[in-house]
């Protein structure tokens, strides 16, 4: 009867205590993941909202370009780009270095022509065929858009920032596009090289797709050899954001009690 009652209340324990641990374990997932994409959010909201602040400039409102860019050229040390450009109607980007490049089918480009300050995705730049990304802002005069003020980010300004997150010991971060899409990664190839396991099928692809087509969660997977736990969830413009540990980190937690349970 000893032994049948001990069995029997430490496997209630060991339930019990492996529920809670789990529980607590999403939870805090859950709001590190919840607290980033705030940050992130904010972070973009800013950015924003300070290249309006130079697109209302009077200066950069008149479209004179030789002023513009003598303007933005005084501007570029104090901001974090890696450089800015006036867009003028014909679709035709004058960089402050003299370059020009045609961006009038980037939806970027577009959006902000609509009258929305824009971000675009990582993509490779026709100035410099390096990835980057890139903000838009529309300049205009009254309620007419007359054209179009863009910055030049890294491409991998949203893996230096995914970087920064961390969670217990081998806690990591990452972000997708709306189709799957790497934006950013401690692996910067997978930036690079825009990889997309959706294509490849596999349970790389049935990660993806679980990731780009709910809206949030928790859940477990393994990627190369490694069992994983994360909590995503989307940023308003589509965009996925993942935290995630080793499963083992955690799980090992739950061995150690149920060891001391059954030795007791």
């Amino acid at each position: 009867l000893i032994v049948i009652i001990g069995v029997v209340l430490g496997f209630i324990a060991t339930t019990n205590s492996s529920k809670a641990l789990t529980e607590q374990l999403e939870q805090q997932i859950t709001e590190k993941t919840n607290d980033n994409l705030r940050y992130l959010e904010e972070r973009f909201n800013r950015s924003f909202a300070e290249l309006e602040g130079i697109a209302a400039n009077d200066t950069i409102k008149s479209m004179d370009l030789d002023k513009q860019k003598e303007y933005l050229a005084d501007q570029i040390d104090n901001l974090d780009y890696l450089t800015l450009a006036i867009v003028t109607p014909d679709g035709t980007a004058h960089y402050i270095d003299d370059t020009t490049a045609d961006l009038g089918d980037r939806d970027y480009i577009i959006d902000a022509f609509d009258g929305k300050s824009s971000m675009s995705e990582i993509i490779i730049s026709r100035a410099t065929n390096e990835p980057v990304m890139m903000l838009s802002s529309p300049i205009k005069q009254g309620a007419e858009v007359v054209g179009v003020l863009i910055a030049r980010i890294d491409g991998f300004y949203l893996s230096d920032i995914t970087d920064e997150i961390a969670f217990g010991e081998t806690g990591y971060a990452f972000m997708l596009n709306a189709e799957g899409t790497f934006l950013a990664h401690v692996n910067r190839e997978l930036v690079e090289e825009q990889v997309n396991y959706t294509t490849e099928g596999g349970v790389n692809a049935d990660t993806v797709n679980r990731l780009i087509s709910e809206e949030s969660g928790v859940f477990d997977y393994d990627y190369e050899g490694i069992k994983r736990f994360v909590a995503f969830d989307k940023l308003d413009n589509g965009w996925t954001l993942v935290v995630g540990a080793y499963d083992e980190e955690f799980t090992s937690k739950i061995s150690g009690l149920k060891t001391v349970i059954t030795i007791f």
